[in-house]
Protein backbone atom coordinates (compact mmCIF):
# COMPACT_ATOMS: atom_id res chain seq x y z
CA UNK A 1 0.00 0.00 0.00
CA UNK A 2 2.80 2.11 1.16
CA UNK A 3 4.38 2.13 -2.46
CA UNK A 4 1.25 2.69 -4.08
CA UNK A 5 0.61 5.62 -2.85
CA UNK A 6 4.08 6.96 -2.33
CA UNK A 7 5.81 6.01 -5.95
CA UNK A 8 9.17 3.91 -3.77
CA UNK A 9 9.37 1.58 -0.56
CA UNK A 10 12.48 1.13 1.15
CA UNK A 11 13.10 -2.38 2.78
CA UNK A 12 15.90 -2.04 4.89
CA UNK A 13 19.31 -4.39 5.02
CA UNK A 14 17.67 -6.11 2.09
CA UNK A 15 21.36 -6.30 0.11
CA UNK A 16 24.41 -6.94 2.55
CA UNK A 17 26.54 -3.92 3.87
CA UNK A 18 29.79 -5.29 1.91
CA UNK A 19 27.59 -6.07 -1.51
CA UNK A 20 26.32 -1.67 -0.86
CA UNK A 21 30.06 -0.92 -0.75
CA UNK A 22 31.36 -2.27 -3.45
CA UNK A 23 28.03 -0.50 -5.77
CA UNK A 24 28.79 2.36 -3.95
CA UNK A 25 32.82 2.57 -4.49
CA UNK A 26 32.12 1.19 -8.07
CA UNK A 27 29.91 4.09 -8.76
CA UNK A 28 32.58 6.60 -7.31
CA UNK A 29 34.94 4.56 -10.12
CA UNK A 30 33.06 5.06 -12.60
CA UNK A 31 31.84 8.79 -11.90
CA UNK A 32 35.66 9.86 -11.31
CA UNK A 33 37.04 8.20 -14.50
CA UNK A 34 37.95 10.06 -17.38
CA UNK A 35 34.84 8.84 -20.04
CA UNK A 36 37.14 7.19 -22.06
CA UNK A 37 37.79 4.42 -19.63
CA UNK A 38 33.51 4.05 -19.62
CA UNK A 39 32.11 4.72 -22.95
CA UNK A 40 29.12 3.25 -22.52
CA UNK A 41 28.01 5.21 -19.29
CA UNK A 42 26.82 8.38 -19.71
CA UNK A 43 27.80 10.56 -16.00
CA UNK A 44 24.89 13.41 -15.84
CA UNK A 45 26.27 16.28 -13.53
CA UNK A 46 24.67 19.55 -12.30
CA UNK A 47 25.96 22.43 -14.38
CA UNK A 48 25.68 25.22 -11.84
CA UNK A 49 27.61 23.08 -9.07
CA UNK A 50 30.35 21.77 -11.77
CA UNK A 51 30.81 25.47 -12.32
CA UNK A 52 31.91 26.13 -8.60
CA UNK A 53 35.26 25.23 -7.16
CA UNK A 54 34.67 21.27 -7.22
CA UNK A 55 36.38 19.18 -9.66
CA UNK A 56 34.73 17.67 -12.36
CA UNK A 57 35.18 14.16 -10.64
CA UNK A 58 33.43 15.90 -7.37
CA UNK A 59 30.56 12.78 -6.50
CA UNK A 60 28.33 15.73 -5.42
CA UNK A 61 27.78 17.36 -8.68
CA UNK A 62 26.11 13.98 -9.75
CA UNK A 63 22.79 13.91 -10.67
CA UNK A 64 22.44 10.95 -12.72
CA UNK A 65 23.89 7.75 -14.24
CA UNK A 66 22.39 6.70 -17.53
CA UNK A 67 23.23 3.11 -18.87
CA UNK A 68 25.31 2.41 -15.47
CA UNK A 69 23.32 -1.42 -16.59
CA UNK A 70 26.28 -2.21 -18.98
CA UNK A 71 28.82 -2.55 -15.84
CA UNK A 72 29.10 -5.92 -15.06
CA UNK A 73 29.60 -4.71 -11.16
CA UNK A 74 26.42 -2.17 -11.00
CA UNK A 75 23.63 -5.17 -12.48
CA UNK A 76 24.59 -7.67 -10.49
CA UNK A 77 22.39 -5.08 -7.94
CA UNK A 78 19.58 -5.77 -10.30
CA UNK A 79 20.29 -9.81 -10.52
CA UNK A 80 19.89 -10.03 -6.36
CA UNK A 81 17.77 -12.53 -5.28
CA UNK A 82 15.86 -10.47 -2.92
CA UNK A 83 15.62 -7.31 -4.85
CA UNK A 84 13.99 -9.41 -7.97
CA UNK A 85 11.54 -10.94 -5.28
CA UNK A 86 10.58 -8.07 -4.14
CA UNK A 87 9.81 -6.24 -7.19
CA UNK A 88 7.90 -9.47 -8.78
CA UNK A 89 5.80 -8.45 -5.72
CA UNK A 90 4.87 -4.92 -6.33
CA UNK A 91 4.92 -5.35 -10.06
CA UNK A 92 3.89 -9.01 -10.85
Amino acid sequence: RFYEKNGYIIIKKCVPPADIDRYIDRMKTICESPRSDFLLITVMRDVALSKEEKSKADMSTVMKINDWQDDPVLFEYCQNEKIVAIVKDLIG
